[in-house]
């Protein structure tokens, strides 16, 4: 409980200053607090605790035993942000590989990306190059992956249309508020608007 409060009055400090022009001050003779353009400098008398702000990041520095805790928290989030920057990374090549196929027809049941398909199919294909294998139908393909919000939607993420709660369409987003799917017999593989009819859910499997 200690270590929390500790951390908790350090962090307060520091984000006090940094919105502040408050050069320096000392509270109960316990923590002397020293500013510097860009950079903060939390100095605590007996634990040596030290924080430096720079370029809107923290870090903490910490001369006890929680500093081993902390170090390996910071791996951890290191290692989550690897996992995500290599899977925007796939994503990304994904959506680049759909789009070599804007112009070819669509057909209604086909599994062909260059001799044509269906919304569903072409989703399926695109994303058996990348090793998954969806299902076939609009219906299942907006139950797999997992849900998230329109306001967390990255490219690469399968986009589920349809009318009174029944799927009727798939499409891949690809950014900029924008899809690639097949649309229509009509007008084959394209792109559009991602507001063409209402979305029912927007599904994450990469």
């Amino acid at each position: 409980m200690k270590n929390i409060l500790k951390r908790i009055l350090i962090f307060s400090i520091t984000l006090l200053l940094s919105i502040s022009n408050i050069n320096s001050f000392e509270i109960v003779n316990a923590i002397t607090v020293h500013k510097k353009n860009t950079e903060i400098e939390i100095y605590e008398v007996k634990e040596k605790d030290e924080v430096v702000i720079s370029n809107t990041i923290i870090d903490f520095y910490e001369k006890d035993p929680n500093k081993e805790e902390f170090l390996e928290y910071k791996a951890e989030q290191e290692r989550l942000e690897q996992e995500r920057l290599k899977r925007l990374a796939i994503k990304e090549e994904l959506v680049s590989y759909a789009k070599r196929f804007i112009g070819n027809p669509y057909v209604r049941g086909g599994n062909s990306l260059t001799n044509g398909t269906d919304c569903s199919g072409f989703v399926k294909l695109i994303y058996s190059k990348y090793g998954y294998n969806l299902p076939r139908t609009t219906v299942e393909q907006i139950l797999y992956g997992t849900e998230v919000s329109i306001e967390e939607i990255e490219v690469g993420d399968i986009v589920s249309y349809g009318y009174n709660g029944r799927a009727t369409h798939s499409a891949i987003y690809i950014g900029d508020g924008r899809i690639v799917h097949a649309s229509t017999p009509e007008m084959g593989i394209r792109t559009d608007n991602m507001y063409i009819m209402p979305i029912l859910s927007i599904r994450r499997v990469i």
